[in-house]
């Protein structure tokens, strides 16, 4: 009898060798799967997913015809499907908030390798070709101890002020936070904080609205991000890799939306339960 794994990733059972025949992923990777709506999320703002084309929405109870999405509505997750013709077919209902992101990301998985694209193809090639780049990186500079001194040194004396974070209202532009230097959009129709150019306005002062988040701003709350526990990671190893990198270190932030300009959401089953 031939023995079956299954894919860590996309669930395939697989009989040839070490990695998956569908999706790439070796036999024994690591690869750790979304378990919460905001990892969900986080990883399909990391791939450059157009969610909305794509008509998937994470954190949404989307009503209208051709969806599919997870929400919470007190303890449960609800993950569904609205067909063609409106109604609606859900796939889990219940607390356990894993289980049900994982169903819509084993989905989301699909309908991405429909199409030729595979966002999860081969997690350890994408770790090893970025430590291929640190070490790169880390050849250029003096050494580790010169560079712990001098992420120290400018942690306390160089780095900019945060006496003007917080969140902005520009007119109908939108909200925005300010955090030092750098500057983040909120974008409701795609359900994420984005980087973004500083705002070309002048007396930034009027626009701003404090730094503790107000439901009636129409958003969500910045410092609930991923974002913002990484800009908030004040370790000496991260300290250094934030030294070391661009400021969006993730190794799957490589720009992979252009692998979604032809997606066509006609091309999936909108009639099936599922």
């Amino acid at each position: 009898m031939e023995d079956y794994w299954k894919c860590p990733v996309c669930g395939e059972l697989s009989n040839t060798g070490e990695y998956c025949n569908r999706c790439g992923v070796s036999k024994d990777s690591s690869y750790d799967a979304p378990k919460t709506i905001e990892e969900l999320q986080d990883y399909c703002y990391r791939h450059r997913m157009p969610l909305n084309t794509m008509r998937f929405f994470v954190g949404e109870n989307y009503e209208e015809a051709q969806a599919f999405g997870i929400y919470q509505e007190g303890d449960q997750f609800i993950v569904y499907k609205n067909k063609a013709d409106g109604s609606r077919a859900v796939r889990y209902s219940g607390p356990d908030e894993a289980y049900a992101v994982n169903e819509l990301f084993q989905k989301l998985l699909e309908e991405c390798h429909n199409r030729g694209i595979f966002p999860d193809k081969s997690p350890a090639a994408a770790k090893e070709a970025i430590r291929e780049y640190a070490k790169r990186r880390i050849q250029s500079l003096i050494g580790w101890v010169f560079i712990i001194i001098l992420a120290l040194w400018l942690k306390v004396t160089i780095f900019p002020s945060h006496d003007h974070d917080g969140y902005y209202i520009f007119d109908d532009a939108g909200l925005y936070y300010r955090y030092a230097l750098s500057w983040y959009y909120d974008d409701a129709e795609d359900s994420g904080w984005y980087k973004t150019k500083a705002p070309k306005v002048d007396h930034l002062d009027k626009y701003y609205e404090g730094d503790n988040y107000r439901s009636s701003w129409n958003g969500s709350d910045f410092e609930q991000t991923t974002i913002w526990e990484k800009l908030n990671d004040t370790s000496t190893s991260s300290l250094l890799y934030s030294l070391i990198f661009d400021d969006d270190y993730d190794s799957d932030d490589s720009d992979d939306s252009d692998d979604y300009n032809s997606w066509d959401s006609d091309d999936t089953d909108w009639d099936s339960d599922w």
